[in-house]
């Protein structure tokens, strides 16, 4: 479901096409000159049509006649204005277009005009490869115009519908569609019916009734030379092809595939180069060509990647692809074409899984459904077999587990205990850790004996006025308050009291604090941000580690233990 600031943001623009010449008046002249406005909406259009694509110009035109239409208050022509938009316009609102066209047809109650808008927004979300929702709107206009005084329209919305029943495999249906649709085309529409030819050719070679396909390669190739349309000669060359190839007549086959790829070029139409280069391919490994098979399978991979045309049955593509480099020992390859083939299979499972939902009434288990279901009583029957193994399984581990941690609990509290009885034994005047041996290295630099002696007496001085509870220590500082630079200080730290200058001003506060502990009983109730800003930490999980690290235990623990002790 669409969020509501999405949803208003949508309708705004959808508003705003409706409502834009409110606007109009406002805006600079474009090129279109005014007098355009006096001219016929046939003019009209044909000025759209021969402009540059997305030009000053064309905008001109378009925006023309939506001013003339709304001027007239013509709503057959406002919604071929809005029509005229979504052909020629941005092609991010086409949505938005055809939407302005359902509302404008609702607002007139012009059922043929609603059930035309219904159409062609469902052809918008075919292209957008949105099938689930192209049907919906294929169906709402069959609706509206089966019954409708246009034609034309009720047979192109068939014809639409045809295309879905074919892509879905319900051929026989398809058929009679298309026959349906091609009594009405063949007189009047010479494209429409030719298109409805080839639709049918398709249908009856994927019922494996190759003659009646050949008859209707034969019979489209003819009457598109009558019509004088070669554009569809690739089309029906393309289709023969392939039904020779289904024949097993391998070598026609192959000479009709390659026929139908100079016009394809032409047209670039992509669709139908990817196609023929596939069945190309299995001709030539249907004659044991595999190497010019593979030349034919990399060029439709190629245009899948520049294109990223899909199409159910060209996934065997990456699969005779998968098996080549498979037979080649060239795992590099063969491992990039398995991902290609898991990325073209989650596109299929995204774009045409819905479609043959919509199209045919919900049965009780679908393919979908049967595979869950099979799923879950095989799951339920491994968990009648062996659900008590898994459970003792289960049992045992949690067992394990508890046990660990209850040994590590044990282990914890007495390596603590032991660790808090040392800290009670020892005197804390001196900082408590030393740094390791492999920090304590000798240097290739020596102090001075008498600078030595100087500093180390500042140093004993600033250990008993405690100056390392400031909050802001830092060596810098400490090294100016002892008239000297940070390597001396550093040096002379690292040399008497094992330690870096941080460990050494942490271990200090730490010391500082486990005597205020044990002789003021008050401060053991302070947290532990009261506890770190009584010794100059500036933080608690500085605070924390660094008594962790000087003790080996927490101050939690350590009040604690603190705690009972004076009890008893």
């Amino acid at each position: 479901m669409v969020k509501s600031t999405d949803t208003m943001k949508y309708y705004y623009l959808v508003f705003l096409c409706l409502f834009q010449y409110w606007g109009f008046s406002q805006q600079k002249k474009l090129i279109a000159p005014v007098p355009l406005t006096n001219r016929s909406y046939d003019i009209l259009f044909d000025s759209i049509k021969n402009s540059d694509p997305l030009s000053a110009q064309q905008r001109g035109y378009l925006k023309v006649f939506l001013e003339k239409a709304k001027r007239e208050n013509n709503t057959v022509e406002i919604v071929n204005a809005y029509k005229n938009y979504l052909h020629h316009g941005t092609k991010n609102l086409q949505l938005v277009y055809a939407d302005s066209m359902i509302l404008t047809a609702t607002l007139a109650k012009d059922t043929t005009l609603i059930g035309s808008s219904y159409l062609t927004k469902g052809i918008v979300y075919y292209g957008l490869k949105q099938h689930d929702k192209a049907l919906d709107y294929y169906l709402k206009a069959n609706e509206l115009l089966i019954n409708s005084s246009d034609t034309y329209l009720t047979y192109k919305t068939k014809y639409h519908l045809g295309m879905a029943k074919y892509f879905l495999g319900y051929y026989h249906e398809a058929v009679s569609l298309y026959q349906e649709c091609l009594a009405f085309f063949k007189d009047s529409y010479p494209r429409p019916y030719l298109n409805t030819l080839h639709s049918l050719g398709l249908c009856y070679n994927q019922m494996k009734n190759y003659a009646s396909a050949s008859d209707i390669n034969t019979l489209g190739l003819k009457e598109a030379k009558r019509m004088d349309m070669y554009v569809m000669d690739s089309y029906f060359k393309l289709s023969e092809g392939i039904n020779l190839f289904d024949k097993e007549i391998y070598a026609p086959s192959l000479k009709r595939l390659k026929a139908s790829i100079n016009d394809s070029i032409i047209l670039k139409d992509s669709t139908n180069l990817s196609i023929a280069y596939f069945f190309i391919a299995k001709n030539y490994l249907e004659q044991k060509q595999s190497d010019n098979a593979i030349a034919y399978l990399l060029k439709v991979d190629r245009i899948y990647e520049d294109t990223g045309y899909l199409r159910p049955d060209l996934r065997e593509t990456f699969e005779l692809l998968i098996n080549y480099y498979d037979s080649k020992n060239q795992p590099k390859e063969k491992l990039y074409y398995i991902e290609r083939l898991l990325e073209f299979d989650d596109l299929i499972n995204t774009y045409y899984r819905y479609l043959s939902y919509k199209i045919h009434k919900e049965s009780i288990y679908t393919t979908q459904k049967l595979r869950q279901e099979k799923q879950k009583a095989e799951r339920q029957l491994f968990i009648e077999k062996h659900g008590k193994r898994i459970l003792y399984f289960a049992l045992i581990l949690v067992s394990i587990l508890l046990i660990f941690i209850f040994n590590r609990h044990l282990y914890l509290k007495k390596l603590y205990k032991k660790r808090f009885e040392q800290l009670m034994a020892t005197n804390h005047k001196l900082p408590l850790k030393k740094t390791s041996k492999e920090h304590h290295k000798k240097t290739d630099y020596q102090l001075n004996l008498e600078v030595e002696a100087d500093l180390l007496q500042k140093l004993h001085n600033f250990e008993d006025k405690k100056r390392y509870l400031a909050d802001d220590i830092t060596l810098a500082k400490v090294a100016a308050d002892f008239d000297t630079n940070t390597r001396y200080l550093s040096q002379l730290i690292l040399k008497h009291r094992e330690m870096r200058f941080k460990e050494y001003v942490n271990s200090l506060k730490i010391a500082h604090l486990i005597d205020l502990l044990k002789s003021n009983t008050l401060i053991r109730n302070y947290k532990y941000d009261a506890l770190a800003k009584e010794v100059g930490f500036t933080g608690k999980q500085g605070f924390v580690a660094a008594f962790k690290a000087n003790t080996g235990i927490t101050p939690a623990f350590f009040i604690e233990k603190l705690s009972t002790k004076s009890t008893h």
